[in-house]
């Protein structure tokens, strides 16, 4: 019964590591489904079944750290992050200690406005996740844009796209090419995005906008003539 037990353990561990590596930036994903009124309904019955537990469970704790997260409680986010540390050892040397732990601790830090200790911990995460990780990318390049780094901010956005392309990541990495004056890449990556991940308004309208900046016009009326034959209000499009 205790073998029985204990392997559950290990799969809900399994499990809610998965959902730690599928965490977006800014508490998509896991959270995004949790972050309602019900928030603390979900910590209590997740403190339950922590507490439920013979054996502590490091994969909970880190799952709870986030919910704290989303909850605005940073303290007892630390302290949950602080106990996945303790139950993994100092010799642990699984992705938990090195990559997940970190990454969440550094949304942790940035929450706090530590973005100094937050970067570190990033660099940390990503010297061993490398792109496999696009969401600790993510949150590095909002650091980036923060301190007024586009380069690096660029670099980044564009490790993320080329890692997971999304429609987020597209206009991400165009909105930064634009404001760092290099609207040639701006536009030729809306071109490619559109290409790759089919037809999206939003970042057809990014295209437009940033074709209309660098002088483009008959490429940007081109583009808003094939909005109006499409559209079912064309009032925004003639102004």
């Amino acid at each position: 019964m205790r073998s029985s037990r204990r392997s559950r353990e290990i799969l809900r561990s399994i499990t809610v590591v998965v959902i730690t590596l599928l965490l977006p930036v800014g508490g998509a994903g896991f959270l995004a489904l949790h972050a309602h009124d019900g928030l603390h309904v979900d910590l209590e019955k997740l403190t339950a079944e922590i507490e439920a537990l013979e054996t502590p469970n490091a994969g909970l704790h880190l799952v709870r750290a986030q919910l704290f997260l989303e909850h605005e409680k940073i303290d007892e986010a630390l302290a949950d992050l602080d106990r996945v540390r303790a139950i993994l050892g100092p010799e642990d040397d699984s992705d938990t200690t090195r990559i997940e732990e970190p990454f969440v601790r550094a949304k942790v830090f940035i929450a706090s406005g530590k973005s100094e200790e937050a970067a570190a911990l990033l660099d940390e995460v990503l010297g061993h996740a490398g792109d496999r990780h696009p969401k600790a990318l993510d949150v590095r390049a909002d650091l980036h844009e923060a301190k007024g780094d586009l380069p690096a901010a660029i670099v980044d956005r564009r490790r993320a796209f080329v890692a997971l392309a999304t429609l987020e990541r597209a206009l991400a990495l165009g909105e930064v090419l634009r404001r760092a004056g290099r609207l040639g890449e701006a536009s030729a990556h809306f071109s490619a995005s559109i290409a790759e991940l089919g037809e999206s308004r939003t970042v057809r309208d990014a295209w437009i906008s940033v074709e209309i900046e660098r002088g483009e016009y008959e490429s940007a009326l081109s583009m808003i003539d094939a909005e109006m034959r499409r559209a079912a209000n064309r009032t925004p499009w003639l102004l």
